[in-house]
């Protein structure tokens, strides 16, 4: 009677498979690589169960299961860090060019309060919405930001001062921290870190 051989079960290629790529995912491939490292593992080991007579591996996909899973952890950690490094610089930029907006629209405030004081025996206007449009034709400063209040809000002013007087702060720009935007009735626009005296602050509106 013929002895019957049976040939020993072959290891399984989606087994090797999910081991290389859950190997690569921790390295280069991330999720590339170990999304299909953990399903190429779960198939594998599903086929193993099944026909363990035919088909080995469980160790080599269990194995690209936890590079996998390995992978993924490893490239939310570099993600992590980058976007620690990069958010700092992101908002210095935002911040950077909110303030050059605020430069920008001073500058288009005074030269609309000297048109308003030549032809107001050189008075700045009691409010700055007297500037607009006859002195101040740009609407960009007066549309609405958050649906009800207009834009012009976002700056603070003193009434009362004149086309003649010696570098007056008559505007603020928005408090953006450490720095604020003023501007003088000279035209000259600074970003100043100091506060100013209570009693000028008070005549602000």
């Amino acid at each position: 009677m013929d002895t019957v051989i049976t040939p020993p079960p072959r290891t399984s290629s989606a087994a090797v498979w999910s081991l290389v790529l859950g190997i690569l995912s921790m390295f280069c491939l991330w999720l590339l690589g170990s999304i299909p490292a953990i399903i190429l593992g779960v198939l594998a080991l599903n086929k193993i169960n099944a026909q363990p007579t035919v088909v080995s591996g469980r160790e080599i996909a269990i194995s690209g299961i936890v590079t996998g899973a390995v992978g993924i952890l490893t490239g939310l950690f570099a993600v992590g860090i980058a976007a620690s490094i990069a958010m700092p610089a992101y908002n210095g930029i935002q911040d950077r060019g909110a303030r050059t907006k605020d430069i920008s629209d001073i500058g288009m405030i005074w030269v609309g309060c000297l048109a308003f004081a030549s032809d107001n025996d050189g008075q700045y206007p009691k409010d700055l919405r007297e500037l607009y449009p006859n002195f101040l034709e740009s609407e960009e400063l007066f549309k609405p930001r958050d649906g009800s209040l207009p834009g012009i809000d976002r700056f603070s002013y003193r009434p009362g001062l004149t086309n003649a007087s010696q570098k007056q702060v008559f505007i603020l720009g928005p408090d953006r921290g450490l720095k604020r935007t003023v501007g003088y009735t000279d035209g000259s626009v600074e970003e100043n870190s100091e506060p100013l005296p209570p009693d000028i602050l008070s005549e602000f509106q």
